[in-house]
């Protein structure tokens, strides 16, 4: 079952504002408001420049996307139905572009997620998932949803998700979905890292989208954290795109040098 803009009346104003502005393509004003909406959740400086006059359109989508994320049940899919029936309707390098809809997402998460029914993860971890071809981060949206029906917005503190792809585009959209919807809903994530890479490619080619981490990561307090790019995130990574989820579970934090101080 695919899910359309007429499915989802709170996306229209939205499509709207994305198909009526004169002297940009819908593409490229889709880029800049994902850049946007992350520089607004974020602080880090956006990898475009739009143009000056652009700055109250930008303002106005993400007005009306905060909206929308607000209105619409937590960690719903909402930036992958209107990619679909905006930009890739009108755009070329984007035909063909689909999707999972969120239902079978949230099949997907059923069979193959155990949540660990509420419990703590060990000591100095997360509880860790890992996307390599997240499209528009509904499996990670699946996921955190069921996580916020049964457990509670408080559970997404015990977890850490990744999520990489190829393009760029959708690896901005991942970002900003499961950052709004965790800052809008009020359901702080332990750890999201988004890559722009591929997962079986050399790590050197992968670009860090976002990292973020909850804070305190511990009851005792912060520790330090491994960096998006140390050798075992990305040895990690690439085991989890090979299908070898046995070598996933990485220390959430750095092994602390016997004797020193870990706080």
């Amino acid at each position: 079952m695919a899910v359309f803009l007429s499915d989802t009346p709170i996306l229209k104003p939205l499509a709207t504002a994305l198909r009526s502005q004169s002297g940009w393509q819908s593409a490229q004003l889709f880029e800049w408001f994902l850049e946007d909406v992350l520089a607004d959740l974020t602080g880090q400086r956006p990898r475009q420049t739009p143009p000056t006059e652009a700055r109250p359109t930008l303002r106005d989508l993400a007005r009306l996307y905060a909206q929308a994320v607000i209105s619409a049940p937590p960690f719903d899919d909402l930036l992958g139905p209107l990619f679909m029936g905006v930009i890739c309707a009108s755009d070329q390098r984007y035909r063909g572009q689909f999707f999972t809809p969120l239902p079978i997402a949230r099949f997907m998460v059923e069979l193959t997620v155990p949540l660990n029914d509420g419990k703590p993860p060990p000591v100095d971890r997360l509880w860790r998932v890992c996307e390599p071809a997240c499209g528009s981060g509904i499996l990670l949206l699946a996921l955190c949803q069921r996580l916020y029906e049964r457990q509670g917005p408080a559970a997404l503190c015990a977890w850490s998700l990744t999520a990489i792809d190829r393009d760029a585009t959708c690896a901005a959209l991942t970002a900003a979905q499961l950052l709004a919807n965790s800052v809008l809903h009020r359901a702080p994530l332990g750890e999201l890292i988004v890559y722009q890479g591929d997962a079986l490619g050399p790590p050197q080619n992968l670009r860090v989208v976002v990292h973020q981490v909850a804070t305190p990561m511990t009851p005792g307090g912060s520790r330090p954290v491994v960096p998006a790019l140390h050798p075992a995130r990305t040895a990690a990574l690439k085991a989890a795109a090979e299908m070898r989820l046995d070598a996933f579970g990485l220390p959430m934090v750095e092994t602390p040098v016997e004797g020193a101080d870990a706080a």
